[in-house]
């Protein structure tokens, strides 16, 4: 999947509910909704009747407007804050240097602002690897930068 579009933080929700014709080898279960959560003790006998959870992932959200820097990075300060919340960002020491890293993209000069992308980028890739940053963060930090990037080196240009 692809998109021109910036990812960011959004709330999901999946349902998938039993045919109340299909039979286990136990029982027919008849065709009701239920609500419960995957870590629930009662899963096996939950996922027998229906799934419906709601979670966070990544998606599809339109950048701020109007387009600043100042606007980004706020932005991606608030994703991170939130994607540590969520298990994304492994350790705080992480979003430590996460933060840092941000805050170096918080300038109007190309320059310095490609050399701060190639940070975060190098940075990111790095944890990815060792298994210490989940795909969701890569795509909150490593992805946004090079989006602020793009829109700084093209003021016109919504991709």
């Amino acid at each position: 999947m692809t998109t021109q579009i910036p990812v960011g933080i959004r709330y999901f929700r999946v349902e998938a509910l039993l045919n109340p014709d299909f039979d286990h080898g136990l029982m027919n279960i008849p065709y009701e909704r239920h609500s419960f959560y995957l870590d629930s003790p009662d899963f096996n006998a939950e996922i027998n009747k229906g799934v419906e959870y709601l979670g966070k992932t990544i998606a599809p959200v339109a950048p701020p407007e109007p387009f600043t820097v100042s606007s980004w990075t706020t932005r991606m300060e608030a994703d991170a804050i939130e994607a540590r919340a969520l298990g994304w960002i492994k350790t705080d020491k992480q979003l430590s240097d996460i933060m840092g890293l941000i805050a170096e993209l918080k300038t109007e000069e190309l320059k310095k602002l490609r050399n701060a992308v190639k940070k975060i980028e190098r940075y990111v890739l790095s944890e990815k690897n060792k298994g210490s940053m989940t795909d969701e963060a890569d795509a909150l930090i490593r992805l946004n930068a090079q989006y602020l990037l793009r829109r700084s080196e093209n003021p016109g240009n919504r991709d």
